[in-house]
Formats: structure tokens, C-alpha cells, sequence
């Protein structure tokens, strides 16, 4: 039986820059924490520049080529495009 969690503070930092295309590794293990042993219940990592993690990107987390989870990565904070006012060309 796997019970699911969730947490929106994992892996949050107060400061963080890169520009647009830059591309940003993210690196994921999950481990089990016993008195006696320690387990490993997934890893993943993605390669993706910071454009594309605006919206939610899922990371597989595999232990031993066996789906263990899946955590979404998303950069919140990101600057939206501003709206500009309508462009009057000249008359």
C-alpha cells in the first residue's frame, strides 16, 4: 500500500535567478529515512531550460527501473508578459 504526499515546500528558495534560456538541472532522490536502514525510493532529473518550467513539469522518480512517483517541478514567480496598450501607428 503507497500512501501519496504532497508539499508545495520542497525544494523552495528565496532567491533564484537565471534568464530565459538558460538551462537549470534539477535533481530529485527521494529516501526513506529507518533507524536500522536507509531506502531509496526514487530518483529523477531533468535538464530543461526555465521557459519551460513556468507551467508544472512532471519528473518520473524511479528506483530500480520501477515508477516509484512522480513530482512536478515549476518555478513559480516567473514575470508574465506585460500588457501593453494598443499600438496607433501614425495618421
Amino acid at each position: 500500500i503507497s500512501e501519496q504526499y504532497s508539499s508545495s515546500n520542497i525544494g523552495k528558495s528565496p532567491i533564484f535567478t537565471a534568464q530565459n534560456s538558460e538551462k537549470i538541472t534539477v535533481l530529485i532522490r527521494v529516501i526513506e529515512e529507518d533507524t536500522i536502514y536507509d531506502d531509496p525510493n526514487g530518483l529523477g532529473e531533468i535538464k530543461k531550460h526555465v521557459s519551460e518550467l513556468v507551467t508544472p513539469y512532471p519528473m518520473k522518480l524511479i528506483e530500480e527501473e520501477k515508477l516509484m512517483a512522480i513530482a512536478y517541478i515549476q518555478i513559480l514567480g516567473y514575470p508574465k508578459v506585460p500588457t501593453l496598450p494598443a499600438w496607433h501607428g501614425n495618421r
